[in-house]
């Protein structure tokens, strides 16, 4: 029941972050990518293999396809109408996710509640999660990432080690810049703790990753390096 109080911060980052947009509903820049990959998802029946149409060069699709494939299972007309509400809802877990790491560390109320509320007051947060984009889902992903590698490299709970994984594997798939992070992570943490712990659980992700997406994730790297 504890963690019912992170609900009423996490709902006022979502009205931030959505509200803006039910007055300006022609903001955006990714969006307009990710909806033309998700029609071509449609289109393709699954991950693109080229994108034909909509940029001034054709080529082959290379993206973190999880974002797409989420957005698949909604129809396309309400995606279309509503992208907007999509990265506020990952911040509203992410904020939760936030709340309960914090109380679990603490067993403190006042911090976890402190934690959101310095989060929410981060002006960077209401324009990146104004439109429907993979940053908001990957951020989360890596918090749930980093706080279970850490819980794992304090007591060796092989749950804590299977989430990092995990979440890692799908961060691969999410979002290029998180993938930056959580190497840079990796690194340095695997440097100041002299552990391969860090890097070794980079390795199972990316390996993971590459067993669910069957291969498509060299794609995404080929694409990744060439940007």
């Amino acid at each position: 029941m504890i963690f019912l109080l992170s609900i009423p911060f996490a709902l006022v980052a979502f009205i931030l972050e959505s509200y803006p947009r039910f007055i300006n509903r022609e903001y955006g820049v990714d969006i307009w990518t990710h909806l033309l990959y998700l029609k071509e998802y449609h289109k393709q029946n699954g991950i693109p293999k080229r994108i034909e149409n909509g940029f001034l060069v054709s080529g082959d699709y290379d993206y973190p396809p999880v974002f797409i494939f989420l957005l698949s299972k909604f129809p396309f007309k309400l995606v279309e109408k509503y992208e907007f509400l999509f990265s506020p809802f990952f911040d509203f877990v992410h904020l939760v996710v936030i709340f309960a790491i914090v109380y679990a560390l603490t067993s403190n109320v006042f911090l976890a509640l402190l934690t959101q509320t310095l989060y929410i007051l981060i002006p960077i947060i209401v324009l990146e999660n104004s439109s429907a984009t993979p940053r908001s889902l990957g951020y989360t992903l890596f918090t749930v990432l980093m706080m279970s590698i850490i819980f794992f490299y304090q007591d060796s709970n092989l749950i804590f080690l299977a989430i990092a994984i995990i979440s890692g594997s799908i961060i691969f798939l999410t979002h290029r810049f998180t993938t930056q992070a959580f190497l840079f992570f990796a690194i340095i943490f695997g440097i100041i703790e002299g552990s391969l712990i860090f890097p070794s659980i980079f390795i199972l992700s990316f390996l993971m990753a590459t067993g669910l997406s069957r291969g498509f994730y060299f794609k995404v790297l080929r694409g990744h390096l060439g940007n």
